[in-house]
C-alpha cells in the first residue's frame, strides 16, 4: 500500500513512485521527534523536490468570507 493518510497524500506518493522511481522517492519522511517533514521527498544527486499536500475543503458562505477563509487556510 502507498504511504499517506489522506487520499491526496496517497495519490502524490503513488504518482512520485511511478514518475521518479522508487529509489529516489521518500514518502512521508520524518524529522526529529517523529514529526513529518513533508508528504513526499524526491532526491536525485544535487536535485531535491519537496512536495507538501494540503487537503482543505472550501465551504460556501454566500459571500467573500468563505473564499477568504479558504485562501488563508490553504496558504
Amino acid at each position: 500500500m502507498t504511504a499517506g493518510l489522506t487520499q491526496s497524500e496517497q495519490f502524490v506518493a503513488w504518482l512520485c513512485e511511478r514518475a521518479f522511481l522508487q529509489l529516489w522517492t521518500h514518502p512521508n519522511p520524518l524529522r526529529k521527534k517523529g514529526k513529518e517533514l513533508c508528504d513526499c521527498l524526491v532526491v536525485c544527486g544535487d536535485h531535491v523536490i519537496v512536495i507538501s499536500v494540503k487537503e482543505i475543503e472550501y465551504r460556501e458562505t454566500g459571500d467573500a468570507t468563505g473564499w477568504k477563509r479558504w485562501t488563508s487556510s490553504a496558504n
